[in-house]
């Protein structure tokens, strides 16, 4: 389940209606990449905030199960706890209508004066993150390290991606995206990837439902469209913007692939099937995709599975290997203890029991030759049969070569 940036932006809204203000009172970590943060509100019972960074997504519940796993807290939940733990949810923000959301704490701290942090959450799938910051300096991240040209670690400035550069396409009028249209004729690019480029928010779905109330081929050149056809491509993108600000809910489409589709604007093909808040549709598809641990699960399975190919390719050619030494390594070893045997036997029998040197190394060699027949017949050979005939037949044989 991916969500876009309008479907992000109404579920802004719910959530912000729902849960501001409210106190942190607790953070807990359910796996290295997901944190509840378990909000108090006044007359009302708590809810739980959940930052799930493998999908990425993020969803509200007041009915946690009480047998969640929690795992033991590392060094970016405890950064969390040591930070917001008792601290007021002012606000929630949508930066330029990306998928992107940012979490507004604030706390009094000693002294008396008001702290502000940021808990920023990107929902890019290919890059998904969790960021504390402060004064848009990073505190701590969920995943630290370099992430789409950015150097995400503690007190390294906070950027956000690229694609914060584009603008948000519902803050304009028509006529000044008819501007900013005209400003990129003077570019080659088609109208499509013009969209693209220019305006947060567009997905390919979103784009294609313009194309449809436009009636313009999304590959055209941008430079290639007459006046009137620029008017209305523009006004047709404002019409858009104004459905997603005064949406309240989302409407579900069936796509031909028998899949939906949420948007919180109207579509020029086909009636929605029903219409739903944006809360209750990730809940339903968050529950078709498998519960919270899914996705983790899911990669885990996948790194096990990994695992014990290569483990198995491993073990498949030390097999290999030894097969084919098996035999000399086996026959090294009985060797060297059947020499131990031999002087053993023969100490025993001239220390202990005071028989002569000749009679002692006799003795002696019939010991060790009968200890390395047996242990060659099980050991070396892999012989298992102690039939008479195939047992004496061996023994001559093995004899034999000891005396030649």
């Amino acid at each position: 389940m991916q969500i876009d940036s309008a479907v992000l932006y109404i579920f802004r809204k719910e959530l912000a209606a729902k849960i501001i203000p409210a106190q942190v009172r607790q953070i807990h970590q359910i796996d290295n990449r997901i944190i509840d943060i378990e909000l108090f509100r006044s007359y009302e019972k708590p809810i739980h905030l959940i930052f799930d960074t493998y999908r990425p997504l993020i969803y509200i519940t007041e009915n946690l199960k009480k047998d969640t796993g929690y795992m033991p807290s590392q060094t970016f939940c405890m950064t969390l706890r040591k930070q917001l733990e008792g601290s007021r949810l002012s606000s929630i923000e949508q930066p330029d209508f990306d998928r992107f959301l940012k979490f507004n704490f604030d706390r009094i701290e000693a002294g008396g004066k008001i702290i502000n942090k940021s808990l920023c959450m990107e929902l890019i799938p290919s890059a998904p993150n969790l960021i504390l910051t402060e004064d848009n300096v990073i505190i701590d991240a969920c995943l630290r390290g370099k992430k789409m040209e950015r150097i995400l670690a503690p007190g390294k400035p906070y950027v956000r991606n690229s694609y914060a550069s584009r603008n948000n396409f519902l803050l304009f009028s028509a006529e000044e995206i008819l501007q900013i249209l005209k400003f990129g004729q003077l570019q080659d690019s088609s109208v499509q990837q013009w969209i693209f480029d220019t305006f947060n928010g567009f997905s390919s779905f979103l784009a294609e439902e313009l194309f449809s109330r436009t009636k313009i081929k999304a590959d055209l050149p941008l430079n290639h469209l007459n006046e009137e056809e620029s008017i209305i491509l523009a006004n047709a993108i404002y019409d858009m913007a104004q459905e997603i600000l005064s949406a309240k809910a989302l409407y579900i489409y069936k796509k031909p692939n028998n899949k939906t589709w949420a948007t919180p604007i109207t579509l020029s093909a086909g009636e929605p099937i029903r219409k739903i808040s944006a809360d209750r549709w990730i809940r339903e598809e968050l529950q078709k995709d498998g519960g919270i641990l899914s996705a983790e699960t899911s990669q885990m399975a996948q790194k096990i599975s990994s695992l014990l190919k290569k483990e198995t390719r491993k073990m498949n050619k030390i097999k290999e290997i030894f097969g084919k030494s098996r035999e000399a390594v086996m026959y090294l070893i009985f060797g060297i203890l059947t020499t131990l045997v031999d002087y053993i036997a023969a100490m025993c029998c001239f220390g202990l029991l005071d028989l002569g040197e000749l009679t002692s190394n006799n003795i002696a060699w019939v010991v060790s030759v009968l200890f390395a027949f047996i242990t060659n017949k099980l050991f070396v050979f892999d012989s298992k049969s102690f039939e008479w005939r195939v047992l004496m037949k061996e023994l001559v044989s093995f004899v034999s070569a000891r005396v030649i």
